[in-house]
């Protein structure tokens, strides 16, 4: 199988995950188990760049919720997470679970606004993980959040490819990072070895739960098939 295929594949396994070898006729499980071993065995950064350029599509499953019609409290706890006024997409949807909303949030905050790594470092992992998890609504909501930051078009197209896009040491350690944990829930030992020549024990911590936080939040869009909010390029008006 080509390094193309096997990629291509791959990124319809996890886009598809209920095409399950299990349910496959006998004849063809040691076919399907060849196939998923040699994919796995193809690097990320292959697969990303043999991707097309867009992100999966995914189909709405789970409605947005009309907010007039909650509890008080219930609605309060939706209410508090908006901006400038509007509440995204994604807290419409959550709204079918407030008491979820309630207890993530604090925790999403500090990833988001209050942790330990520099705002650029933080939105590369973020969108790092958000392409490997082909997440349209994360990485369309972070393309924006780090263009307004400084980070270039270039940039941004260089972390579809991974590490092989033309980065620094560092950076390109950031990106591996996603990868690493994308592939293999762990950092490796050489990726760990680069970052850590630069960050604290607590940005360390900060590196994991970042990317640990966004691939989450990448499963949760995708399942639910949150659509984009409508300022966003590519939302349906």
């Amino acid at each position: 199988m080509s390094v193309a295929a096997c990629g291509t594949n791959c990124l319809l396994h996890r886009a598809h995950p209920s095409t399950s070898i299990g349910s496959q006729p006998a004849g063809l499980i040691d076919i399907a188990a060849a196939v998923v071993a040699q994919c796995r065995s193809t690097s990320v950064h292959e697969q990303a760049l043999t991707a097309e350029d867009t992100v999966i599509k995914r189909k709405q499953r789970i409605p947005m919720r009309d907010l007039a019609g909650m509890a008080a409290e219930d609605r309060e706890t939706v209410e508090k997470n908006a901006m400038n006024g509007q509440i995204f997409n994604i807290f419409k949807v959550l709204a079918h679970h407030p008491k979820l909303v309630k207890r993530w949030t604090p925790f999403a905050g500090h990833i988001l606004s209050k942790q330990s790594l520099p705002f650029r470092d933080r939105e590369l992992l973020i969108l790092r993980i958000g392409w490997l998890n082909q997440a349209e609504y994360e990485f369309a909501q972070h393309e924006l959040i780090a263009r307004r930051g400084g980070i270039t078009e270039q940039e941004i197209e260089q972390i579809k490819q991974g590490s092989k896009g033309s980065w620094n040491e560092h950076d390109a350690a950031l990106m591996q990072a996603a990868d690493d944990l994308y592939e293999n829930s762990v950092v490796s030992d050489p990726t760990w070895a680069i970052l850590s020549k630069t960050y604290s024990t607590e940005q360390m911590v900060d590196v994991v739960f970042t990317i640990g936080q966004y691939n989450m939040v990448s499963w949760a869009l995708n399942s639910f098939g949150v659509p984009l909010d409508d300022f966003l390029p590519g939302a349906r008006k």
